[in-house]
């Protein structure tokens, strides 16, 4: 089991950058703080291809996904 953990920091946000395997699948949390408001998002990538994004863990879509979890670690 692999586990990776970074902390960001990016024009006033702090990002914490979590990586861990879990069986056949991998697990990236990235926990972004942004005036005082937390929020997570989850993508989970399964062996076999399958990709399952989250917010809050609310199930979100891939394209949601890379604009607020993504394009924030370049300040976008």
């Amino acid at each position: 089991m692999m586990n990776f953990s970074e902390v960001i920091d990016v024009d006033g946000r702090r990002i914490l950058i979590e990586e861990r395997q879990e069986g056949a699948k991998s697990i990236e949390l990235r926990t972004i703080e942004l005036d005082g408001r937390v929020t997570q998002y989850m993508k989970v990538k399964h062996a076999w291809g399958g990709e399952y994004f989250f917010r809050n863990g609310k199930m979100i879509n891939a394209h949601i996904y890379h604009i607020e979890a993504c394009k924030r670690l370049i300040g976008e």
